[in-house]
C-alpha cells in the first residue's frame, strides 16, 4: 500500500477504528501508518485547535519541538501567520512551499525551533470536519533526507476527510461510552454482512450507491474484472442473486441512507456508513448517534449520487398503476425482464416498456435506485387483486 492507494488506506483505517481500545491507540496507529507511507523520521498529532492545553502524541519523536513552540508562541505567531491560516483548512501543505528559503533564514521559528532539532521538511495535515478543526498532524524529515514533494501533499489531502471523520467518531464514542466486551471478534450478524471481507464490504456499499463495476473499479484502483469477481463473492456469501437485493440489505443496515445525501464523494460516504455501523456494534446506537450530526453529509447535504432515488421519490410510488407496481416489485426481487414477462403472461417488450415508464414516473435510473425508492415507502398502496402489494 502507498499514499495514493486511497481505497486500501480507508479499508485499513476502518479496521483500525473497529479494533482499537482507546482514542490514543487509534491516533498512534494513524501516525505510524502515515509515517511509513510517506517515508519520514517522525510525526505528531495535536488534537483540537490550539497547542496550548493540548496533549500531542508522537511517533519516533519527542516533545522538544512543540515545547519550544508553546514557550515562544506569542513571539513566533506573527511570522507564522500563513502557516496558521493553512492549518485551519482542509488541505495538506509543505512548509518549504509556504515560506521561501530566504524567509526561513530570517524567521526565529526556524532558527530556534526547527533547525536546532534537525527538521528539514514538514508535511502538515489539518484534520477538519464540517468546518471545525479536529486536530493537526505533522510529519517530519530530518538531516539530509529529501524534502517532501508536492505530490505527497496532494495524496495526503485525499485521505484527510476520512481521517478527520474517523477521529471525530472515535473521540465522541470514547467520550460517551465504552466498547463492549465482544468488541474484538464479535459474533457474525444474522444478515451475514460481517462475513464479507473489508474489500467486499466496500464493493457492496458502493453498489448500493448505484455505481457500476467500471465506476467502482476506478474508485478502488482495480479492474472491472476484479470488481466483478468480488461482486460475485458478495452475492455468494450473502446468498443473494443481484445488486438490487444487496442494495436493499445495505439500506436496512443503514449503509445506504447517508450516501443518498452526500454523493460528492461516494468513497467517503461509503467509508462513513461502514464506520458508523462498526462503531454502533461496539459502542451501541445511543453512543454513536451523538456523532452522526458531525459527519460532512449531515452538516451540509449534497446532491444525491448517481442512481440514488431523488427526494420525494417515495411519494411518487402512489402514482404507479397496479400493473406497474407489480412489475416494480418483481424487478426489485431480482427477476429479469423475460422472467417477469413469463410470470405475468405478457411479452418481453411490454415489460421493458413498463419498466421504463416506472423509472420515468419515479425519477430514478436503474433497478437499484428503484428498489431503494420502493423500500423508502412507509406503506405501499394496494393494487389490483393479483398485485404482490396486496
Amino acid at each position: 500500500m502507498n499514499l495514493t492507494d486511497r481505497s486500501r488506506f480507508l479499508a485499513t483505517l476502518l479496521g483500525d477504528a473497529g479494533a482499537c481500545t482507546s482514542l490514543a491507540e487509534f491516533r498512534l496507529q494513524i501516525l505510524e501508518r502515515l509515517r511509513r507511507l510517506v517515508g519520514c523520521d517522525g510525526g505528531l498529532l495535536r488534537p483540537g485547535e490550539r497547542w496550548t492545553g493540548s496533549k500531542a502524541l508522537y511517533v519516533q519523536d519527542d516533545a522538544r519541538f512543540t515545547d519550544v513552540y508553546v514557550s515562544n508562541a506569542a513571539r513566533f505567531a506573527p511570522e507564522l501567520g500563513r502557516w496558521c491560516t493553512l492549518s485551519r483548512g482542509g488541505t495538506a501543505f509543505i512548509d518549504t512551499e509556504v515560506y521561501s528559503e530566504r524567509d526561513r533564514d530570517r524567521m526565529a521559528a526556524y532558527g530556534e525551533m526547527m533547525r536546532p532539532h534537525g527538521i528539514r521538511s514538514i508535511l502538515a495535515c489539518p484534520l477538519t470536519i464540517a468546518g471545525a478543526i479536529g486536530g493537526l498532524i505533522f510529519l517530519f524529515r530530518r538531516g539530509s533526507a529529501a524534502r517532501f514533494h508536492a505530490d505527497s501533499a496532494v495524496a495526503a489531502t485525499r485521505l484527510l476527510p476520512a481521517l478527520a471523520l474517523a477521529d471525530r467518531f472515535l473521540e465522541t464514542a470514547f467520550a460517551h461510552g465504552r466498547p463492549t466486551a465482544t468488541a474484538r471478534g464479535a459474533s457474525r450478524s444474522a444478515d451475514g454482512f460481517d462475513a464479507l471481507g473489508p474489500r467486499e464490504q466496500q464493493v457492496a456499499s458502493l453498489m448500493a450507491h448505484g455505481l457500476q463495476s467500471k465506476e467502482i473499479a476506478a474508485l478502488l484502483g482495480s479492474s472491472p474484472h476484479t470488481v466483478h469477481a468480488q461482486t460475485q463473492r458478495v452475492f455468494d456469501k450473502l446468498g443473494m442473486h443481484g445488486r438490487t437485493q444487496v442494495a436493499l440489505l445495505t439500506q436496512r443496515l443503514g449503509l445506504a441512507a447517508p450516501a443518498s445525501a452526500s454523493a460528492a464523494d461516494p468513497m467517503l460516504a461509503s467509508f462513513g456508513a461502514l464506520l458508523h455501523r462498526s462503531l454502533a456494534r461496539r459502542f451501541g446506537d445511543d453512543v454513536t448517534s451523538v456523532a452522526v450530526p458531525q459527519v460532512p453529509w449531515a452538516a451540509s447535504p449534497r446532491p444525491s449520487p448517481p442512481g440514488a432515488p431523488p427526494a420525494g421519490a417515495a411519494d411518487r410510488v402512489a402514482g404507479l398503476g397496479a400493473r406497474e407496481r407489480q412489475v416494480a416489485d418483481l424487478v426489485t426481487r431480482g427477476l429479469t425482464s423475460r422472467a417477469i414477462a413469463e410470470r405475468m403472461g405478457t411479452s418481453f417488450h411490454t415489460v421493458r416498456s413498463q419498466t421504463r415508464r416506472i423509472y420515468e414516473k419515479l425519477g430514478v435510473e436503474g433497478r437499484t435506485a428503484l428498489a431503494l425508492a420502493l423500500a423508502s415507502t412507509p406503506e405501499r398502496a394496494p393494487g389490483s387483486p393479483d398485485s404482490p402489494f396486496e
